[in-house]
């Protein structure tokens, strides 16, 4: 087993692609259309492309026996201000795909510019694959991401999950994850959205 920063060359980029549509099918099929198929190919597109949610510098994998089985995707506030997801989601898309994005609106733009205070790290995805859930390869990632958060000099871990994802939601909170907030996603046509942190204890104490 091994979480490590993505790298073409090591990992299948459509296992990771599929694991991040996995992440929120829902949320996957608004942003870049009802096939399956097209969405891994737009978000392995994505990836390579980097400087974006999805983008190879701010994801990581978590390996079993040669096999992607989990995905995080986290950054700071840094790492968020030189991201320009709107024109890399533009990039990847067909005009068909274009003409829907723009009709969202204020609903994309919202999920898509998410200002991170500076003394948190944002845990954007976090996916593990059915097929090994249950084995403690969520709590890993989450893991991981603190000891990413160390690493940048944050204090703090931020996260928004589903209303409807109660599963997640009991994880996280196992965890130690608070709910600080709940609000209406416009992309999501309304569904509740609760944004939860977790205050890290300083290193070495």
């Amino acid at each position: 087993m091994t979480i490590s920063p993505y790298e073409q060359e090591i990992h299948d980029l459509g296992q990771v692609a599929t694991l991040l549509y996995e992440t929120d099918p829902a949320v996957s099929r608004i942003l870049f259309g009802k096939s399956k198929a097209d969405a891994v190919e737009k978000i392995s597109r994505l990836i390579l492309t980097g400087g974006n949610d999805y983008g190879k510098e701010t994801l990581y994998v978590y390996t079993l026996h040669g096999v992607a089985r989990g995905v995080l995707v986290a950054f700071d506030a840094k790492a968020r201000a030189s991201m320009d997801d709107s024109a890399a989601f533009m990039r990847v898309s067909r005009w068909v795909d274009k003409l829907r994005l723009a009709t969202l609106g204020r609903a994309l733009e919202g999920m898509l510019t998410k200002e991170i205070p500076p003394d948190c790290l944002y845990i954007s995805n976090v996916c593990v694959d059915p097929v090994v859930r249950g084995q403690g390869i969520g709590t890993a990632l989450i893991d991981y991401a603190a000891g990413l958060a160390y690493e940048h000099g944050c204090s703090r871990l931020l996260l928004d999950v589903s209303g409807s994802n109660t599963r997640a939601a009991r994880l996280y909170e196992r965890l130690g994850f608070t709910r600080y907030t709940t609000r209406r996603s416009l992309l999501l046509f309304g569904a509740q959205v609760h944004g939860m942190e977790k205050r890290l204890v300083p290193s070495g104490l």
